[in-house]
């Protein structure tokens, strides 16, 4: 199983689709009160980060396990995307193209 932003040599792959998947979250409400009281002083993301990175992770194993469903082999051009939708309120998607081994 191959993940990477590079693209496939078409001698060895063939692609079979698009590959897109998304996940949307929001940290709590308190969460963002603390943040907003204390966005004015610097290296206090932490907390951000730490959503993000948990999110992301989460989003990556969904992926894995979604290959694994459909039989791909790797997932080619792969790229993250980040929006902020509103304060504390975060999507991440990722698209890439579907190949299986020839």
């Amino acid at each position: 199983m191959i993940l990477t932003k590079n693209p496939y040599d078409p001698k060895e792959y063939e692609q079979i689709g698009h590959y897109f998947d998304v996940a949307v979250f929001t940290s709590s409400f308190q969460s963002d009160l603390a943040v907003l009281t204390t966005s004015f002083k610097p290296g206090n993301l932490e907390e951000y980060e730490a959503m993000m990175m948990r999110h992301y992770h989460l989003l990556y194993a969904k992926m894995v396990k979604k290959m694994q469903d459909e039989g791909i082999d790797g997932l080619f051009n792969l790229r993250f995307h980040t929006e902020v939708l509103y304060a504390g309120a975060v999507m991440i998607y990722v698209s890439a193209d579907k190949v299986k081994k020839k």
